[in-house]
């Protein structure tokens, strides 16, 4: 082989390794800035959704947590205001990172505390009695007092986390329809076992009586609720439209701190309206297409009533999960399963499909309703 062909192929050679140096380079340039992107979605966004300029050292304050606990520092707590410059408020209404207080005989826009906002689902809630002081001419409510009762489900969005609906409540009204869109037992054993929970007294309440017009529809709504007759629990059967019920639910009311739950559509800001006029509460009807209730009310709010006390209006809630609940502890919150409970051949019975169970024995023989035993056994499955 002459010189010019050894010369050729050594450079051909040379040509070759610096393209797979490039190559190499160029693949470990991509894969590096790979990893610099990835790791800078894994960092948490920082959000700021503060409508006010001086909320920013607040807003600010619990990313800062954040990164010193990725860093392994301690979380940063603001030092407390004294307790003898705070004033005890009311909470009437609640929004992201910030509440409407009444205080003195007056309402007042406050921001919560860092301490508050982090756990704010289940820290505040309202009808919590709290402390707030004035930083810079602006209240900020720094304490939650103890509350007395509280009616909590777990967070849709996250199950493993609370979300208190309403605090120190005395009666806690059901509000359900006899028609358009209808009585929904599981919803309301749902809520009676919440309220047993929590200690709070419940009331019953059939709203659009109105539409319960033949004999055979009357018939069929005294056995959903017969089972429910049995119980201590109160019913009221009431109606808007002819006034049916109207003054014993606002003397059932009256001076006392009550809620009114139920789903969308069964007429609750209508009722509030008529033991309420002042409130002047939006009223919806149900969807043509499907007898289905809308949403009217978008949030919580607290109004006293004329003759003394105060009300919470609520959201319609298309579901209610139960929160801090063992399977195990839940036939004590039906009371007429409970008498039946003590025939079990094992003290740990689920009643569901254990051999020689009481309460089964008891539905299977009419002692005990059937519908209220499948409920039992919805929510059971459920948990």
């Amino acid at each position: 082989m002459d010189e010019k062909k050894k010369a050729a192929m050594l450079k051909r050679f040379l040509r070759g390794q610096e393209k797979a140096l490039d190559y190499e380079e160029q693949k470990e340039r991509k894969q590096s800035a790979r990893i610099r992107k990835s790791e800078r979605r894994a960092k948490p966004p920082r959000r700021r959704n503060w409508a006010d300029a001086e909320d920013d050292e607040a807003a600010q304050e619990p990313q800062k947590n954040i990164r010193n606990q990725e860093l392994g520092k301690p979380a940063r707590t603001p030092k407390a205001a004294s307790s003898e410059n705070l004033t005890e408020a009311l909470v009437v209404g609640l929004s992201s990172g910030r509440a409407v207080i009444a205080a003195e005989g007056q309402q007042i826009s406050a921001r919560l505390s860092t301490e508050i906002i982090i756990k704010q689902q289940s820290s505040i809630a309202v009808g919590d009695r709290v402390l707030f002081d004035l930083v810079g001419g602006q209240a900020r409510i720094q304490q939650v007092l103890q509350r007395q009762t509280c009616i909590s489900r777990p967070d849709p969005a996250s199950p493993s986390r609370e979300r208190a609906l309403v605090a120190n409540i005395d009666l806690a009204v059901i509000v359900t329809a006899a028609k358009e869109p209808g009585v929904r037992p599981g919803l309301i054993d749902r809520f009676l076992i919440a309220l047993d929970r929590s200690g709070v007294e419940a009331l019953i309440c059939i709203n659009k009586l109105d539409l319960v017009q033949t004999a055979e529809e009357s018939q069929a709504l005294e056995e959903l609720l017969f089972p429910y007759r049995a119980l201590s629990t109160k019913i009221l059967l009431c109606s808007v439209h002819n006034g049916q019920g109207i003054s014993e639910l606002s003397s059932l009311t009256s001076g006392r701190t009550s809620v009114f739950l139920g789903h969308s559509g069964v007429g609750k800001s209508s009722l509030l309206n008529a033991i309420d006029p002042r409130g002047g509460r939006k009223t919806n009807h149900g969807r043509a297409f499907d007898g289905k209730g809308r949403h009217t009310t978008s949030s919580s709010s607290l109004r006293p009533l004329p003759g003394g006390g105060s009300i919470i209006d609520t959201p319609g809630l298309r579901s209610f999960g139960l929160w801090d609940i063992e399977a195990g502890d839940l036939w004590q919150h039906f009371p007429d399963l409970a008498a039946h409970a003590r025939q079990c051949r094992f003290s740990n019975c689920l009643h569901s499909s254990e051999p020689d169970c009481g309460v089964r024995q008891a539905a299977n023989s009419g002692a005990l309703a059937q519908a209220r035993y499948a409920s039992y056994l919805r929510i059971l499955q459920s948990l």
